[in-house]
């Protein structure tokens, strides 16, 4: 542990980046160097010295019930979408976002699932993101981008840190894959399980819902740990939105966690943290675990709110502050299927992905930092932003969180 609060307020703007935030050393074991393949869908983010593959796993927890289809007593159904260093195949074809897309027909019913149950859930996807005022010839054509994960790749022998995402409200374990299969490039293994409700799909957001997804997130741990080449000794999680609510209530009462991230999470929202303080379960003191806290930009600062930052104790305490960047901003899937699709959004999509890559290259810094121990890595969660080689003028306010938005 590093001594002293840490304090980080990262501004983002429109300049494009052109050089690695910090210098990643070739690893003679791994046989491919840095920035081999180019994934359509991470638009300029460097990948790292290993391939990446992709696997689902299904596990039911037979403690909980859960309601779906004729079965009203049926076990409750955890899928669990999983990132891991790779052997590198030249032949082998990458997945695209339709793939990923595809793994939540088998989110509640683990049967094999056809063309017609893709199609289906396709079309849910397809949907969403029309109403946001995509044309579907551009959702059609956006989901065929390819990604950097190739489909049971052969493992890279040995030990990594396992990360695991919890999304946002209601939202698919894919929705940040662009995250997690960036973290996977650079040794660890990542993994994601969707947001589901107490006894059916949807989540209410209630305070029983938000036990449901800390205990999802436990029973989903604990099944890892015997993932192949996991480092049980090693584990964070990150959520996103109401995910990010869920992994800092998974922190205050599992101290082996060793690292929590929240991407502008909920409880920097004054309802949500409103309703979690009045769980009898709600108690900061108990995080002492390092912390990552991103949130998003000053247009939406009447909702906000820094009490449960300011209430947490623990010695590594990070604030970041993207300035830019709205709330979607901070997920993969909308920044791809919905920002880049609309032509009138009034907002410069390479800022927008420019403030992601910065997003994918601080999370892994912190998760290098504290489940790895790369010293290097602490000294850039330290250093001043300019000092990283963060190009001039991301930087906004003055080493405090308690700045004034403008």
């Amino acid at each position: 542990m590093r001594s002293g609060r840490n304090i980080a307020i990262i501004a983002v703007t429109l300049i494009i980046i052109c050089a690695c935030m910090f210098c990643t050393k070739k690893n003679s074991a791994v046989d491919s160097p840095v920035n081999v393949v180019h994934p359509q869908v991470w638009h300029g983010l460097e990948a790292g010295p290993y391939a990446v593959g992709f696997t689902i796993r299904r596990f039911h927890d037979k403690s909980r019930k859960f309601a779906w289809g004729n079965e009203i007593e049926a076990v409750r159904p955890i899928q669990v979408l999983v990132w891991y260093p790779a052997m590198r195949d030249s032949n082998a074809k990458p997945l695209n976002v339709r793939d990923y897309i595809y793994s939540s027909a088998t989110e509640i019913d683990f049967e094999a699932p056809g063309a017609k149950q893709r199609e289906q859930a396709l079309q849910v996807v397809r949907g969403i993101i029309t109403s946001e005022g995509v044309e579907p010839a551009l959702f059609d054509k956006s989901i065929l981008r390819t990604t950097l994960a190739v489909r049971d790749a052969v493992p890279f022998d040995g030990k990594y840190p396992l990360i695991l995402y919890s999304p946002g409200m209601g939202a698919s374990a894919y929705q940040n894959f662009v995250a997690m299969e960036y973290l996977a490039s650079y040794g660890f293994i990542t993994a994601a399980i969707s947001s589901v409700g107490v006894h059916m799909r949807e989540v209410e957001g209630s305070d029983a819902d938000i036990e449901t997804g800390v205990q999802d997130m436990e029973f989903a741990i604990e099944q890892l740990r015997s993932f192949s080449g996991v480092d049980a000794d090693n584990i964070g999680v990150v959520g996103y939105s109401w995910g990010g609510l869920i992994v800092m209530f998974l922190a205050m009462r599992n101290p082996g966690i060793n690292a929590v991230v929240s991407l502008d999470g909920s409880l920097m929202v004054k309802a949500h943290y409103e309703q979690a303080r009045a769980l009898p379960e709600y108690d900061p003191s108990k995080i002492n675990q390092p912390a990552l806290l991103f949130i998003a930009n000053a247009k939406q600062w009447k909702a906000r709110t820094l009490e449960f930052y300011e209430q947490l104790q623990g010695k590594d305490i990070y604030l970041a502050w993207f300035h830019d960047c709205f709330h979607g901003d901070f997920a993969s899937t909308i920044i791809e299927l919905v920002l880049h699709n609309l032509d009138d959004a009034g907002r410069d999509v390479t800022r927008i992905d420019t403030a992601y890559a910065w997003q994918c290259r601080y999370l892994r810094a912190f998760f290098e930092a504290y489940l790895k121990e790369k010293e290097e890595s602490h000294r850039f969660l330290e250093r001043t932003p300019e000092a990283n080689n963060v190009p001039a003028g991301i930087i906004r306010g003055t080493g405090t969180h308690k700045f004034t938005p403008n």
